[in-house]
């Protein structure tokens, strides 16, 4: 019932937002004067309140403009079991999302609007005169609650969609616009207001069963990624999940955390790894590996830098929060794994992990070159870097890049810069929220190749793929950006058939280590639903690759 209800109800609307007043650009700066800079930065307010507020999540598309997850539910409507401890035994007995909705209708069946009064919302910012601050603010989705729903914790848009993550369903929308930009726009900015034109979504699927216990505040469907192998990632916490996929094959994890993916429309949703508590944010790094920081129990174990692999198991179970010591997991050191086939972990940056992103390649030189950044709440973000230890990993760097600060999320933008999501202050809703911009000053001394670099690849993403030619598009794969070469490899993986031999013709003699990957994982995508198995003959040229001296490629 409560599947068939949240679905009829569920709509994607677009609605200009309705701002009380102008962009406080003025008090974010002068909130913006206690963080503390790395040297050799510059920050710069882009978007401030009303143009958003309570944002959780967030990231860009190729044209630039920001996509938010917003919550208006956390608190009043989305409780904390640790608060509501009478609550514990009913929900850890709880096996699927119906049960915690029996559960709490039955408890406010007084006064049920109190928790579907407010609504999760997702909201498009972006800089349309291109003068380096946001002028244009909507609401993209907005979608009336109802007693189980979440918070807004996740939202990507990729692949021509909006995926948005709010228990207990990920969305996803189909993106439909007539404004799309020819090759050979004059600009970035040409392209933000081109697109513009009707803007509207379209429902296209949803996945639920997302969330199955009230749980800890913050343990929800977020990490919305898009992978190299062609799917889409997810990440959950410990609240669970108990879902049947579209074909049928049920997923049952209602005690632990993990992370999923599925085809870009929803379908063949699958587990690819469980034991977690609260992976906030998951990133790629170049090589194809997935990464994320995973959250402690606020006990003595510490936050978990995780290289997360298929089928690994990370050892984490809902019940340790509630047992004496926090159980096996801190009494036994069950968190530091290498034990009991638990994964191990690489190493400990932050004290509260939420936003994670891979520097892609280009607009911080070698300021950024194979780091992560990362946000630490509260605190600030981090910049750190990992090594190869054994068969695993270990911490090799870190620094602050910006501190005093209250960040939820981190991205890159099309224009190299790091723009960094800011909460303002406190664990309750502020009702406000704004987004700064990291530049490194040294960018007036990169190279006139890596500052030509930078305009090529905003160029490029705004432009899009959709109308480029296959030979074009290979040629991309050996981008100094990972975001072009993964555009260009989904691109042209899409075209089915025609696009094997392009891809076995780079895998094979290409000349860089990272184009052959991305034509490597590219080919797996065009050919990973052959069913009559038409493929065969075009992996067996790929022979040779198994002795290639590269280990990444071989």
């Amino acid at each position: 019932m409560w599947r068939s209800l949240f679905l009829g109800v569920l709509t994607a609307v677009v609605l200009r937002a309705q701002h009380g007043g102008q962009p406080a650009f003025d008090a974010a700066s002068d909130g913006a004067r206690r963080f503390q800079l790395a040297p050799g930065l510059k920050l710069d307010v882009w978007a401030a309140e009303p143009q958003l507020s309570n944002g959780v999540a967030f990231g860009f598309d190729g044209r630039g403009r920001a996509y938010i997850a917003e919550t208006h539910r956390y608190g009043p409507s989305v409780f904390d079991i640790t608060q509501n401890t009478n609550w514990l035994l009913a929900d850890m007995a709880f096996r699927s999302v119906d049960d915690r909705a029996r559960f709490l209708t039955n408890q406010f069946r007084t006064n049920l609007a109190i928790l579907t009064r407010d609504r999760e919302k997702v909201r498009r910012v972006e800089d349309r005169d291109g003068d380096g601050r946001a002028d244009h603010s909507e609401v993209v989705v907005d979608t009336p609650s109802t007693v189980v729903d979440g918070t807004a914790a996740g939202v990507l848009a990729a692949a021509g969609r909006v995926y948005f993550g709010n228990i207990p369903a990920l969305h996803i929308f189909r993106l439909e616009h007539s404004g799309s930009l020819q090759t050979g726009a004059k600009s970035a900015a040409d392209a933000s207001v081109a697109s513009a034109e009707n803007f509207k979504l379209e429902t296209e699927n949803s996945l639920y069963g997302f969330g199955v216990h009230i749980g800890v505040t913050g343990h929800d469907l977020h990490g919305l990624i898009r992978g190299p192998d062609g799917r889409i990632y997810m990440s959950f916490g410990d609240r669970g999940v108990s879902l049947t996929n579209r074909e049928g094959v049920v997923i049952n994890l209602p005690d632990r955390g993990g992370v999923l993916r599925c085809e870009p429309d929803g379908s063949r949703l699958e587990v690819f790894c469980s034991g977690l508590r609260n992976p906030q944010e998951l990133a790629f790094d170049d090589l194809g590996n997935l990464w994320t920081v995973d959250n402690d129990t606020a006990g003595p174990d510490d936050c978990r830098v995780l290289h997360l692999v298929k089928g690994g198991e990370y050892g984490w179970r809902t019940a340790f929060q509630h047992q004496e010591g926090f159980g096996p997991w801190v009494i036994e050191g069950l968190w530091k794994g290498g034990r009991d086939g638990i994964q191990p972990l690489a190493g400990v940056v932050s004290q509260g992990p939420s936003g994670l992103a891979f520097y892609p390649g280009t607009g911080w030189g070698s300021r950024l070159a194979g780091k992560f950044v990362h946000c630490d709440f509260p605190g600030g973000v981090w910049a750190f870097s990992v090594r190869p230890r054994g068969a695993g990993y270990e911490l090799e760097t870190k620094e602050k890049l910006l501190w005093n600060a209250w960040p939820t999320d981190v991205d890159f933008g099309p224009d190299g810069a790091l723009y960094v999501l800011d909460w303002i202050q406190g664990w309750q809703m502020p009702g406000r929220g704004r987004i700064h911009r990291l530049t490194p000053t040294e960018a007036l001394t990169l190279t006139e190749r890596q500052r030509g670099e930078v305009g090529e690849v905003r160029r490029i993403l705004a432009e899009g793929m959709d109308r480029r030619k296959d030979s074009e598009l290979l040629e991309l794969l050996a981008s100094p950006d990972r975001r072009v070469r993964l555009e260009a490899q989904w691109e042209l993986a899409g075209r089915g058939k025609k696009a094997w031999d392009g891809f076995v013709r780079v895998a094979l003699r290409g000349t860089g280590r990272l184009e052959r990957l991305h034509a490597l994982w590219g080919l797996e995508q065009a050919t990973r639903h052959d069913t009559r198995g038409r493929s065969a003959t075009v992996w067996e040229r790929l022979l040779p690759v198994v002795d290639d001296p590269d280990p990444e490629v071989a």
